[in-house]
This record gives structure tokens, C-alpha cells and sequence, in this order.
């Protein structure tokens, strides 16, 4: 299946070497959005504050505005991450209209490792802006305008040619950031969209899995689990077992599951509540888990990675 599939690079080289030359200099990245497209307000407004900043080259190194996304969200979202956004003026009113990509039935699925959108879906879409015309939410002309933006930047090759719905979305912002800024006079910023939880599995397994880190020490030392228990247990962006809300440093996502479930640290597994799904915690395990987007990092274990051990500005 796509989810299994090698994945294909989410940006092309000379905005990855852009991207990195830039970090070394400037450390910070935007860590507030969720993992869309940027058809809403929430994932656009910062992003157009922070493009002020570097507009017409006020810095050569300052190139790209950095976002890592946050990806381990249900597509129903109220940020509206499985379509897109816009308004259409009827009846002298303006009022906001959604078009979804993706199957209502899989409304709770999180956008990670979603499977990417087809032809098939792209088709259904212009179906529903077709039948918002007939039920006179939007007129013919913004029909026309939709349905354009749709052949332009989201159901071509390009995008059909990608692992999940998640590249798509990387993929999708930067051509739309594009342009929505193709008259301007000055020189606008790429946008780059990263889901966070995929750098961060990238990370584990490349320099911690299997190397003596205060990360592997997390992730495996029992004692170190104590400390996890006691100190974050109940806390907000962090987990209760006690509650039965979040969940320990990972949550699962096993092949042929649609929903994630909670994971809960028993000596050395990783438990489902319902215990039908389990994982020992060894390096080959978590790695194998990792890749194939088994298990997903929660949010507690992300920024665990990404601004205390790497200490970057989020």
C-alpha cells in the first residue's frame, strides 16, 4: 500500500540546502500550525506576519519561512485540514465555504500517514463545488476560479505522485504561497511545510535508536521511564495514565488501523488500553515501527527532541 511505499523527497534540493543554510544561522522555526493546506486564516496569518520580516531580500540567508506542522491531528480538525478553505459573496453576504478532498468516513483519521488523494478524489471535488452552484452557495464565476486552482496546484502528477497526504500538503502549500505572490513586486519567502512528527522519527532513528543519548535513555532505561511517570504524569500536551488522556511518548498507528490508539508503558512494552496491540521496546522494534509509520511521536516526546535535546527556537 502508499503508506508502505518509499517516501519521495517533499521539497527539491535547492530549497532543502536553502532551508539548511538557513537554520545555521537563524535556529527558529514556526511549530503553531497544524499540517494543512493554507487556505485557512490559521495556517496562513502567521505565516504572512513572519514573510514582512524577509520580504525583498533583507537578508540573503533568510529565504524560507520554516513550519513544522503538526501532523498527529483527525482531519476533521477545526483548522480543516482535509480541504480547503475560501469565501464566496452570494446575496450581497460573504460567508466561508469548505470543500473536503478526503472521505468524511475517515474524518478521524489523522493526517499522518494519511493516504494520498487521487484522481478520483480531485474529481469528486469538482462535483461538490458543481452542486454548491446549483444549491447557489457560490456563483459560476468562482466555479471557474476553483476549479482552476484545483487543475494548477492540487490534482496534477505532481501531487499524485506522492507517498501520503501529508507530501501532498508540503508539496501543495509551497506551489500555493507561490502564488499567491506571483504579482508582487518584491521578493516573498518560500513556505515550507514539514510535519514535525516525521523529522523527529527521522531523528530517533538516525542518531538515537541506537546510540547511548539521554533520548535513547528515555525511550528504554527503566528507570528513566519512573522519572517520565512522575514528572509528566498529568500534565497538558503530556499524559495521564490515570485519566486516560494522551499518551506514553508514542502513539500507535499498526498496519491496517484507521484510528490512533493510546500507548501505555508496561515494564518493557508498549501497551494498547485494550491490549490487543503491543510492541517491546528494543532499537530494531521502534525503528522498524517508526519507518513504516507504525507509531507516531506524541506531542510530549516531539518537543522532548526538537527544543530540549536539539534546542531549537519553536
Amino acid at each position: 500500500s502508499s503508506r508502505r511505499s518509499p517516501r519521495s523527497a517533499r521539497t527539491d534540493r535547492a530549497t532543502a540546502d536553502s532551508v539548511s543554510k538557513q537554520l545555521k544561522k537563524y535556529y527558529f522555526v514556526s511549530t503553531t500550525d497544524h499540517h494543512g493546506p493554507i487556505t485557512h486564516p490559521y495556517f496562513l496569518n502567521t505565516n504572512l506576519v513572519q514573510a514582512l520580516n524577509c520580504m525583498d531580500g533583507a537578508d540573503p540567508e533568510m529565504n524560507n519561512i520554516v513550519v513544522l506542522s503538526c501532523a498527529n491531528i483527525s482531519l476533521n480538525n477545526v483548522s480543516y485540514p482535509r480541504g480547503i478553505v475560501f469565501q464566496a459573496r452570494t446575496n450581497n453576504h460573504t460567508e466561508t465555504r469548505k470543500v473536503p478532498f478526503l472521505p468524511a468516513a475517515d474524518r478521524l483519521c489523522p493526517v499522518y500517514d494519511y493516504r494520498a488523494y487521487s484522481p478520483e478524489d480531485m474529481q469528486r471535488v469538482k462535483k461538490t463545488i458543481a452542486e454548491k452552484v446549483r444549491n447557489k452557495e457560490i456563483n459560476p464565476p468562482l466555479q471557474e476560479k476553483l476549479n482552476n486552482l484545483i487543475d494548477e496546484i492540487y490534482g496534477n502528477d505532481y501531487m499524485y505522485n506522492s507517498t501520503d497526504f501529508a507530501e501532498q500538503i508540503t508539496k501543495s502549500n509551497y506551489k500555493l504561497w507561490s502564488k499567491l505572490f506571483q504579482h508582487s513586486k518584491v521578493s516573498v519567502p518560500n513556505l515550507v511545510f514539514i510535519e514535525q512528527e516525521l523529522l523527529v522519527a527521522n531523528l530517533l532513528i538516525n542518531h538515537h535508536l541506537f546510540s547511548d543519548t539521554i533520548l535513547n535513555k528515555m525511550i528504554f532505561d527503566p528507570d528513566y521511564a519512573k522519572l517520565i511517570e512522575h514528572y509528566f504524569e498529568g500534565m497538558e500536551g503530556g499524559f495521564s495514565k490515570l485519566n486516560k488522556t494522551g499518551t506514553y511518548l508514542f502513539w500507535g498507528l499498526p498496519k491496517g488501523a484507521k484510528y490512533r490508539l493510546q500507548l501505555w508503558r508496561d515494564n518493557d512494552y508498549l501497551v494498547s488500553e485494550n491490549g490487543e496491540y503491543k510492541i517491546r521496546l528494543t532499537p530494531d522494534n521502534i525503528k522498524e515501527a517508526l519507518k513504516n509509520q507504525a507509531l507516531i511521536p506524541s506531542m510530549l516526546l516531539t518537543f522532548f527532541v526538537l527544543a530540549f535535546y536539539y534546542g531549537l527556537k519553536c
